[in-house]
């Protein structure tokens, strides 16, 4: 299908800034869109399947432990030893979703930021005043609140370039990998 595309007066004098907030609001509405897709699905997933589940099994192995207690059978203590593991992998999958969050987190920020750069580009005192710029990128930074994330965003604002940022807040996550697995809670 093919889309005709009319011509405004911005677009003729080369400026297009009408055209740039529109592809970045298109941007941020797509990244929102996705986000409440999979927050929904991953909301009745941990609902249904792994709270449930998580209680089931260690309904089960309490259950069974409690028997072996007192009529104790090596063939059971085996199945109370793989429940045990099961528990852990669904731990670990509880884990995961932690993870998805944090992404989440990330994104929703990456879409309030262009966001507010298309609402804040077509005024003139942004464009043109220090001030008003430099309230944006503090509210653009404080909205950020994993360090990785202000590491990223103070390197690329002062220069550095994108790889250099991303390798200085991997560094730090694999330095600090130990505090912020203490961080995670489960469900």
């Amino acid at each position: 299908m093919s889309e005709t595309f009319k011509t405004t007066p911005a677009d003729q004098d080369g400026s297009h800034l009408d055209e740039t907030v529109r592809m970045l609001k298109i941007s941020a509405a797509q990244i929102n869109s996705s986000l409440t897709d999979g927050d929904q699905f991953l909301g009745e997933l941990l609902a249904r399947c792994v709270g449930a589940l998580t209680a089931t099994l260690k309904d089960a192995q309490r259950g069974i432990q409690d028997y072996c207690d007192r009529h104790p059978d090596p063939e059971l203590a085996k199945h109370v030893s793989k429940l045990t593991s099961v528990n852990e992998t669904v731990d670990t999958t509880v884990e995961a979703f932690q993870f998805y969050d944090r992404l989440s987190q990330r994104m929703r920020n990456v879409s309030g930021s262009l966001f507010s750069l298309a609402d804040n580009i077509q005024r003139p005192e942004f464009i043109t005043d220090a001030e008003h710029w430099a309230a944006f990128k503090q509210r653009i930074r404080e909205s950020h609140v994993m360090e990785e994330e202000r590491i990223v965003f103070d390197m690329i604002t002062s220069g550095f370039s994108v790889e250099e940022a991303i390798e200085k807040s991997v560094n730090y996550v694999d330095d600090d990998s130990e505090q912020q697995q203490e961080e995670i809670t489960f469900f």
